[in-house]
């Protein structure tokens, strides 16, 4: 699927979001170099543990969708959610996905619409992380799977805690992989 054009949605409230969009259009440019090795290696220990795309896979917070790119060749729809028009930008250039300017804490899907999500290094950057979290749940349907990679530092215990403690989730596995421990889940 080729898009021809970025849809862009809600992307929240005030300068703060503005501002951390902004600082990502920024570090787009680098990003695929810094970290596609790391990245990689999260996608290699996920897909390995069982994770599973299924036929219809958002990634939210995709970046420069890296990792959504590899992804969209066993899906029949591939799509992109991230905040930043940089990171976008660079995404635009890679042709099987689509792309969505959106804040994951107004996800712009209709409910049940993938059988797959995944957020990738991103969920610590999110402002609204239980609002977030229900709108990612919500966009799989039930029995979908669903993957966080999760700093492992710092606010990781907080971020594990949300996302293990989600009642609509069931925790399948938890793997560490260098400093992210990644969670696959099922959606119930």
């Amino acid at each position: 699927m080729k898009p021809e054009r970025l849809t862009r949605r809600k992307l929240g409230e005030g300068a703060r979001a503005a501002s951390e969009a902004s600082a990502y259009d920024v570090y787009s440019r680098s990003y695929d170099a810094l970290y596609r090795k790391e990245q990689e290696a999260k996608l290699k220990a996920a897909l390995s543990a069982g994770w599973s795309t299924g036929d219809r896979l958002v990634d939210f917070g995709c970046g420069t969708a890296l990792l959504t790119n590899s992804l969209a060749g066993g899906c029949d729809m591939a799509v992109g959610l991230d905040v930043s028009e940089g990171m976008l930008g660079r995404a635009k250039r890679r042709t099987r996905v689509e792309l969505v300017l959106a804040d994951a804490a107004f996800v712009p899907f209709r409910n049940s619409a993938f059988t797959a999500g995944c957020c990738f290094t991103s969920f610590h950057n999110f402002r609204m992380k239980k609002k977030a979290i229900d709108g990612m749940v919500a966009s799989v349907h039930e029995g979908g799977s669903m993957l966080f990679s999760l700093l492992a530092r710092g606010r990781a215990s907080k971020d594990e805690w949300r996302v293990t403690s989600e009642r609509r989730l069931e925790v399948r596995v938890k793997v560490q992989v260098g400093n992210d421990l990644l969670v696959i889940t099922r959606r119930l």
